[in-house]
């Protein structure tokens, strides 16, 4: 696994772990944390990276290895299948997902499990899909094998709730799944490459009539109309 420098097309540090099945960086740029095939979780402490783009590199690309920077995340309760997404929350919370829809939201202090989740329809044989998460990282989206998406309140209590379903004429796994910042849109990725797209919009409130509209509402006779047998 490597990571890159965009703008320079640079390959700064070539991390060397095997079975990686996901990655995330933390948000400080500081660490990379990886899932595997096995469900475990990893570390990896990133050199320095101030002068990356100012300078160009003697070597072509720096190598960590797993003996050297890698180390296992001593969680309490941890996945049992391949890890297929991670996301690191702005509230400093770690999200993970396994291919069996189970959704694990961490406490990175104290290495402890927050909230336990599993997204419905996603056999232990399920395609990777992978979660978003609102800015704020008080909401999560996540789709199953049925082409459902489903978005929690993981900021609470981990509770659902939405469903959003797929249109009638798209068929297919979830391969991925988006939410906007203020929870109003869900982005999905169905199937051979569907992007559908659900909004909520609000009830709108009842405009009262005026007095003299409503006076003239009931004066008007009430219209019954009987079905002819």
């Amino acid at each position: 696994m490597r990571l890159w420098d965009f703008w320079e097309e640079e390959c700064l540090v070539m991390m060397e772990g095997g079975d990686v099945s996901a990655a995330e960086m933390t948000r400080d740029g500081d660490q990379v944390i990886t899932g595997h095939k096995n469900g475990a979780l990893k570390t990896w402490e990133l050199p320095s990276m101030k002068s990356a783009g100012k300078r160009k590199r003697e070597s072509t690309c720096q190598v960590v290895s797993a003996l050297e920077g890698a180390k296992t995340i001593p969680f309490s309760e941890s996945h049992d299948k391949p890890i297929d997404c991670i996301r690191h929350l702005s509230t400093g919370q770690l999200v993970t997902k396994s291919l069996d829809g189970r959704i694990n939201i961490w406490d990175m202090d104290g290495k402890e499990r927050v909230h336990a989740l599993k997204v419905p329809g996603c056999p232990p044989t399920s395609e990777p899909s992978t979660f978003g998460v609102t800015t704020a990282g008080d909401y999560l989206a996540a789709g199953n094998q049925a082409g459902d998406v489903f978005v929690y309140h993981i900021g609470k209590d981990g509770s659902r709730v939405a469903t959003c379903k797929p249109h009638q004429k798209v068929n297919g796994p979830v391969k991925a799944a988006a939410i906007s910042a203020d929870c109003r849109q869900v982005l999905s990725i169905i199937g051979a490459g569907f992007v559908c797209r659900h909004e909520y919009i609000p009830p709108q409130p009842v405009k009262e009539e005026s007095n003299a509209a409503s006076t003239e509402h009931e004066n008007k006779p009430m219209i019954v109309v009987k079905e002819e047998s």
